[in-house]
């Protein structure tokens, strides 16, 4: 029988891994991050092989080099093979200057990991001050092995959510 993975949530800032019905780490995030995260985790998605786990969470502590200053919710990816925390809700090296939700994690049929999340900043552009939830794909090559070390951000709508295919390679735009 395949290995089932899940998580829980029994306090708002840690996460609790479970394989096969049995906890097996206590604190996710703490384990990858070295720290507890100093705000609440308020979304959590993870790939169908439980590799990859997303992370919605206004923490400003998770990130060795002290760089998350935005005082704004962001998306993390926690690599539960190589214990590796990456913040990926920021682009050319500008954070969000609003909160960032977490949409959905995906492996697509090349082997790409794919995350979508929304937000109001304007954080890819300096052209967009429209205040409207904008929809971003973030996308690196290599989840079955090891992640690219240059990921894309790309803008997919400037209105509404996003929903993707089972496998992830199709991501159609919905209005809201």
């Amino acid at each position: 029988a395949a290995s089932q993975t899940s998580f829980g949530f029994p306090t708002q800032n840690n996460v609790v891994l479970i394989r096969d019905g049995v906890v097996t780490n206590t604190d996710l995030v703490f384990s990858i991050a070295g720290v507890k995260a100093n705000q609440s985790i308020t979304a959590i998605k993870a790939t169908n092989n439980g590799r990859y786990v997303a992370i919605e969470t206004a923490a400003s502590n998770l990130l060795a080099d002290n760089s998350d200053t935005n005082e704004c919710s962001d998306v993390y990816l926690l690599d539960l093979v190589s214990n590796k925390i990456q913040r990926i809700s920021i682009a050319n090296g500008l954070e969000a200057n609003a909160e960032v939700t977490l949409g959905d994690i995906q492996i697509d049929s090349q082997g790409a990991l794919n995350i979508t999340f929304s937000s109001t900043g304007n954080f890819t552009t300096t052209t967009d001050n429209n205040s409207v939830s904008d929809v971003f794909l973030w996308k690196a090559t290599g989840a079955n092995s090891t992640l690219s070390s240059s990921p894309s951000i790309t803008l997919l709508s400037k209105v509404g959510g996003v929903a993707a295919s089972g496998d992830g390679s199709v991501l159609t735009t919905v209005g809201t």
